[in-house]
Order: C-alpha cells, then sequence, then structure tokens
C-alpha cells in the first residue's frame, strides 16, 4: 500500500508530497468563454502554476465542454505552458482528460523540452506515440478526434503502461524516459504544438498501484460522467463530487485510507477482498 504519499490528493489518493501537480479547468475563476488563459492554478498544494506571459500563446477557457464543465482549449499553433515543475524521478503517473481537435504534431505534455519525449494521443500521421526514453510506444491511435478521453501514462521501474478510459492498451518492459521540466502542449524544440481541448492535469511522482489508478479513473469518471473499464461507482447523478474512496485488487495493490474534499475520511479498512472498493462522494 502507497497511503504514506497521502490521502488528500484526486479520488483520496496521494498529498501535495507526491501529487506534485493538478490543474483543473473547473476552478479557473474570473473568465468567460473565450477569455486567454495567463494562469491555470495548481490545486495540489505544490503552487506549480502553469503561467503564460505572451498573450499569443496563451490557450482561451472554454465553457460547458464536459458534463457542464469547463477546458482549457490549445489551438494548434503557438499556445503552450512551459516549465511548471522540475521532475525529480522517472516513476511517475500522469493523467490527461483532453478532446482532441485534429491530428496533431504536438503533445499533450512533455517530461523534458526535447523532441524525443512526451505523449502524442494522435499525431498527423495518426500513430500515438509516448515515449519511455529508449523509444516510443506507437501504434495506430486510439484517440478518435472530438472525442473525450481520459488518458493515463504510468512509469514504474521497468515498465511503461498506456491506459485509456482505464483499459491498458499499451505496454512496454522498460522505462528509461528522459525527465527535467514539465510542459504542458508543446514539443518547442520541433516547434509543434497540441491541438484541442484539456479539462485536467494530475501529476503524481510515482507509479500508482493498481487499486489506487482504479480509484483515480472513478473520481475522474463521476466528475465529468464518462465511461470507463472498472466502474466501481454508480451514484454519478447524483454525488460527482469529490468522489474519493479505498480499493483492494489483491495484497500488492491496496489503498486504504483516503479523504474527500479534505472532510470526509475513510480508513482502518481491514475487511477488503481482492475487487472490493468504497467510494463516497
Amino acid at each position: 500500500d502507497n497511503d504514506y504519499t497521502g490521502i488528500t490528493g484526486p479520488g483520496g489518493v496521494g498529498a501535495d508530497n507526491s501529487n506534485l501537480l493538478w490543474l483543473r479547468a473547473d476552478l479557473i475563476d474570473g473568465l468567460s468563454d473565450g477569455d486567454n488563459v495567463s494562469t491555470w492554478v495548481d490545486t495540489s498544494g505544490n503552487n506549480n502554476d502553469a503561467v503564460q506571459s505572451f498573450s499569443a500563446n496563451q490557450p482561451t477557457y472554454q465553457t460547458n465542454e464536459i458534463n457542464g464543465k469547463p477546458s482549457v482549449r490549445f489551438d494548434d499553433g503557438n499556445d503552450y505552458f512551459r516549465s511548471l515543475f522540475e521532475i525529480s524521478s522517472q516513476n511517475m503517473t500522469v493523467y490527461t482528460v483532453f478532446n482532441i481537435a485534429a491530428a496533431t504534431d504536438g503533445p499533450l505534455w512533455q517530461t523534458n523540452m526535447v523532441n524525443e519525449s512526451g505523449f502524442f494521443p494522435r499525431y498527423t500521421d495518426n500513430i500515438q506515440y509516448l515515449n519511455y526514453g529508449a523509444g516510443w510506444l506507437q501504434k495506430a491511435s486510439e484517440f478518435n478526434v472530438g472525442t473525450w478521453y481520459i488518458g493515463t501514462a504510468l512509469y514504474g521501474t521497468g515498465s511503461t503502461k498506456l491506459y485509456q478510459d482505464g483499459d491498458s492498451i499499451h505496454y512496454f518492459a522498460g522505462n528509461t524516459v528522459t525527465i527535467d521540466s514539465f510542459q504542458i502542449g508543446a514539443r518547442l524544440s520541433g516547434n509543434n504544438y497540441y491541438g484541442g481541448d484539456i479539462a485536467e492535469i494530475i501529476f503524481y511522482n510515482y507509479d500508482l498501484n493498481d487499486a489506487e489508478r482504479i480509484i483515480v479513473d472513478n473520481y475522474l469518471a463521476a466528475k465529468y460522467d464518462h465511461t470507463i473499464t472498472n466502474d466501481k461507482y454508480a451514484y454519478e447523478a447524483t454525488h460527482s463530487y469529490d468522489v474519493a474512496g479505498i480499493g483492494r485488487e489483491d495484497a500488492s495493490n491496496v489503498h486504504t485510507t483516503a479523504m474527500s474534499a479534505k472532510m470526509l475520511k475513510i480508513s482502518n479498512a481491514s475487511d477488503l477482498s481482492d475487487g472490493d472498493y468504497l467510494l463516497i462522494g
């Protein structure tokens, strides 16, 4: 169990010592539809805000894009946020709730500001690419234009995994990914930019275990009324806000303490069997 990494992050998984970035479009204040986004405030507690000082390179705020919630739109021309924070470990988990507007030569995000880095859900050749250091996970893209997805890249010790809506869609037995400064929306070394919307980005500085990953999947699925594999929560229509939970896949993949909205806590869950989850919202 990785409960030592915290219980107050998304889904009750992680805290500011492990959840290094949490960007939520629904918490952007003071903007109207179409306004430029100069600062996307980080709610992880680490103040890793996404800041773009140049108006020509600022994405825009879009209202009512996914389940009544807003998004941040990148124009595939010159919008980006760079140097949000320094990545310190090759083990990490990155969630992105996104919708691509067209096949694009720019990444959703990069772990280093070089060409050989990042996640390209649908490149201009209609291939999906996720860099693992020594090469790319690549195949015909399973990410369609105009469709919302929860994409999860999980970098572990000796493994790189890509999930779409909770379903494992690509795997490589290796991880030598290059790390430096995290950036969103551009591969500046190649002058390539992402085109599409992003509703939420979550970054953990470790590879979530299966139970933790499924719980965060369910937090996002409930919030955005989005269909996922391993849906453990049935109250999206009435209680979709700040879903958090505990659960167990097996003895090596458990999460036994969680807090929702830093108010309601579940703990000391000693009677969980394999496949059991308890989620609140």
